[in-house]
């Protein structure tokens, strides 16, 4: 079982399992493996319960979960738990998310990055949601592998080394079916 053996890595701190396909969970709050800071699962097939056991990665700074489940996707809210997790980079592009964008997100105070675009999302820009461009460096790590992380400006997408992510800051909503008024806390990012 994949949980058990990724339990006897505690030290691990980086995780790459993109186009891959899990039943189950992959993380329980007790497990070893929260020490982890970057999970990506670009394009893999989870099933239902697998996204409610990310809450256990307390130490995540960056979570790709772009494209998921290309046959079956991923419906439902943004889980609000979140919130909870010093994230700083949120890739959920391009999936079936729904309703609107959680209060919670605004918790995250070294936010960069924040990709909710091609989703189904509706409501309103939360006024607290914006990015930070502060000194936080900690979700990038050295060790990092040479794994380009997406990002879309004006319709264009572009792909960039982790290590240059630290650098700008950025917020995707696009393709989504947002109303009202961008909120002018978004104009100051920072």
């Amino acid at each position: 079982m994949l949980l058990e053996s990724l339990g006897a890595l505690t030290h691990l701190k980086i995780l790459h399992l993109s186009w891959s396909n899990f039943e189950g969970t992959l993380f329980n709050k007790g497990s070893n493996v929260t020490n982890v800071k970057e999970l990506y699962l670009d394009g893999s097939s989870l099933d239902e319960n697998f996204l409610q056991s990310l809450e256990a990665l307390s130490s995540l700074k960056l979570l790709s979960l772009v494209q998921l489940n290309c046959t079956l996707p991923i419906q439902g809210h943004i889980p609000n738990w979140i919130g909870e997790i010093p994230l700083g980079y949120v890739l959920l592009s391009h999936n079936h998310f729904e309703g609107e964008i959680p209060l919670q997100l605004c918790k995250l105070d070294n936010l960069h990055l924040i990709d909710l675009s091609h989703n189904n999302l509706s409501g309103h820009i939360p006024y607290c949601l914006r990015s930070r461009n502060d000194d936080w460096l900690a979700p990038i790590s050295s060790v990092q592998p040479e794994q380009p992380v997406e990002f879309t400006t004006k319709n264009n997408f572009y792909f960039y080394q982790p290590r240059i992510l630290r650098y700008f800051s950025g917020i995707d909503l696009s393709c989504n079916s947002l109303t009202g008024e961008i909120p002018p806390e978004l104009e100051i990012l920072a």
